[in-house]
Order: C-alpha cells, then structure tokens, then sequence
C-alpha cells in the first residue's frame, strides 16, 4: 500500500477543480462530519487498487499545494491552497483525526487493508457547534454501543439490555417509524435528551431528576427540534453505513432518506461484525435516487445562547 498522499490522484485529475469546489462549499455544519459521509457527498470514485478515502487523501493533498499534478504539469484546484488538517488556517473548512481505527474500503483488487483512525470534517465557524468528543457519546447513545472513555468524556454505561433494543430500534427512528420504536421514541430518546441536553441544548427546560422519563415531560416543538439533530447526528458520525448521505437543500445540508434496511441492518444488528465487500462502485450508481427529508432549521449555538 502506498504511503504517498497523491498515488489516488489520477482517480480525481479529471475533475478535480469540480471536487475542490463541492468539497469546499459544503455548508456550515455544527457537527463534525465523519470522512466517509464526505466520500459518499462528494461522489469519490474508486479503481482496482484505491478506495474513496485515498482519493480523499488525494485531494486534501491538492488543496494542500493548489494544484494536482506535477509542477511542470499543474491542474488547477480552482482554488487557494489551503491545509486542511491546521484548525486556525483562515478558512472555514477543517479537519481532525480523531477515534477508534477503522476498516476502510481499498480497490476491489487490493490484498492490503486501509486501518486507520477516522478524520472528521468541520465546515464554518470554530464555534459553531459542539466538541467531536461530546457528539460522538451522544451517537454512541443513540446507536447502543459502549466504548473506550479514551474516545470519550465519558463511559457509556447504559445497561446490556437498554443497549440491545437501542441497537435494534435506531434505524426505524432515522427512518422515522414510529410505530416500530415506541420504546425507544418514549424512553430512550427522553433519557438521552436529559443526559446532554443542558450542554448541547441550554434552551430547552429539562425536567430534571426523575424514575422514569416521558416524551411528556418536554415541550413538542423542543422534541422536534431535538430529534431533527439527533438524525443529524446519525448520518454525520456515520452510524447508518452507507445510508449516512447529506444532500444540500435551500443551502443547508439536510440527512438523505436512502436508508435500505439491505444496507443498514447489517449495522445495526451486527456493529461488531466484519464490514462485507462494498458493490462496485457501476452498480451503486443505479440505486433510484432518494428522496430528501426536509427538517425545520437548527438553532445555532449564538441562537441558542440569546433565547
């Protein structure tokens, strides 16, 4: 496996100013957005030896210099260079590597395996947002799955059986079927509202210490707020495989509803289970094209602070 940040390179010459720009417009986002959500937004293709994430180091790499190619023969970026990986560069997108190594997609000829820690993208103001740390306990919570406290701020010490039905329940609450995660909906969503609520949404009025919570307990329009970022958070850690998709909508990114149970159950009943080949990347392009859930707006962290 080659350790050169440009040996993907030749898989994004073609279109790499197209690449450049749609990478650097995504719009602001207050949560981290995992580097495999970006490889499905930015449509990165694959040959027999590389995958989408060394196209992406490619193209980090491109931006880095402001072009791609050799010296001699430079193929515009479209635009300034830019490093990517440095928080303070003056732009607004960056990224840091950050959690648990993870198995990523090679070329569908390739004997090696990609392991490495995951980069998460940020995209507009530094403090537009939460901590990475604090979003992915919050996913883990969402999702059932209990982790190291070095990936954490804290342990996720849900009990085994609370942690069992959320992993069966998430997806049917991303895809909102209701019908099919009461408990979860009722309970779960509930508890984990008041376990960060107080730090990722200070407007809302928690109800505080109590046996047992319900969905009562809450304002309405603060529960539809809330659950609309919840989903957010999903797709954004990457915690729906590849049905993790943003699309732009009125400027804003908004989750995508391509959520196949063929695709997404495998993760969400079998998180520990080894990853299964990916599709060639012919075959995915004839999936019918998703439809897009349009969710009220956010508040930003400024809004939340002045309501």
């Amino acid at each position: 496996m080659s350790k050169s940040p440009s040996a993907a390179y030749p898989l994004i010459a073609d279109d790499l100013a197209s690449y450049c720009r749609k990478l650097m417009e995504v719009p602001d986002c207050e949560y981290y957005i995992h580097e495999s959500v970006i490889t499905r937004y930015l449509d990165l293709p694959k040959n027999p030896q590389y995958g989408p994430s060394e196209a992406l180091t490619a193209l980090i790499y491109c931006i880095k210099k402001g072009y791609g190619g050799t010296q001699r023969e430079r193929t515009p970026t479209g635009c300034d260079a830019l490093d990517l990986a440095d928080e303070n560069n003056g732009g607004r997108v960056y990224y840091q590597i950050f959690g648990e190594k993870e198995d990523f997609e090679r070329g569908s000829l390739s004997t090696e395996n990609r392991v490495q820690q995951p980069r998460w993208f940020h995209f507009g103001k530094r403090d537009n947002g939460i901590e990475l740390k604090q979003q992915i306990e919050i996913s883990h919570h969402l999702i059932g799955k209990k982790v190291s406290s070095t990936f954490c701020a804290n342990d996720v010490s849900i009990p085994s059986f609370v942690m069992k039905h959320r992993q069966k329940m998430y997806v049917n609450f991303y895809e909102r079927k209701s019908h099919l995660c009461a408990q979860y909906i009722n309970h779960d969503i509930p508890a984990i509202i008041n376990t960060f609520g107080g730090d990722v949404w200070p407007q809302i009025k928690l109800p505080g210490k109590k046996e047992t919570l319900r969905r009562r307990f809450f304002d309405p329009s603060d529960l539809e707020m809330i659950e609309n970022e919840l989903r957010v958070i999903l797709v954004s850690s990457n915690n729906l495989g590849k049905g993790s998709k943003f699309d732009v909508v009125l400027g804003e990114l908004v989750p995508s509803s391509d959520t196949r149970e063929s695709r997404i159950r495998i993760v969400a009943n079998a998180q520990d289970a080894p990853r299964t080949t990916e599709r060639q990347r012919n075959s995915i392009t004839s999936t019918p094209r998703h439809n897009i859930i349009v969710t009220p707006r956010r508040l930003s962290l400024s809004d939340r602070s002045s309501s």
